[in-house]
């Protein structure tokens, strides 16, 4: 589906197209030499015109732009951070899973891990669970 800047994209370009195809030649009364009208000026204000009384949807200017992509990309990049801490547990679990003695994981990790192992546990669990249901 086209959004309603597009739509007044296609439809100025189509504009713009058919009005430089129906051109005016005129004669100047000075000269026998014949001029051509430059047909994008008069087609661009006509559209212009047009664009002006336009009903106002959705318009939005730079800053309040901006900002909309900046919240959008820092939420992104706070989901990205969240992601990659997690596998960095996942992987400091499995390396130190097999392992007797003290453990290689910082303090303020430590939390972290143990609630990254129950959440392994329990989804482990959930597919016991539902593995037993499908043999019966």
């Amino acid at each position: 589906m086209m959004s309603s800047e597009d739509r007044w994209k296609n439809h100025f370009l189509s504009c713009l197209y058919k009005r430089t195809l129906t051109f005016n030649y005129k004669e100047t009364k000075f000269s026998n030499q014949h001029r051509w009208e430059n047909p994008l000026t008069a087609a661009t204000r006509s559209l212009f015109s047009e664009y002006k009384t336009l009903p106002i949807t959705r318009m939005v200017n730079q800053k309040n732009f901006l900002k909309q992509r900046i919240t959008k990309v820092t939420e992104r990049l706070k989901q990205l951070r969240e992601e990659n801490r997690k596998m960095e547990l996942t992987q400091i679990m499995y390396e130190n899973l097999g392992r007797e003695g003290p453990l290689n994981v910082k303090k303020e990790d430590f939390v972290k891990l143990i609630e990254l192992i129950d959440e392994k546990l329990k989804a482990i669990d959930k597919r016991i669970q539902s593995l037993a249901k499908q043999e019966n």
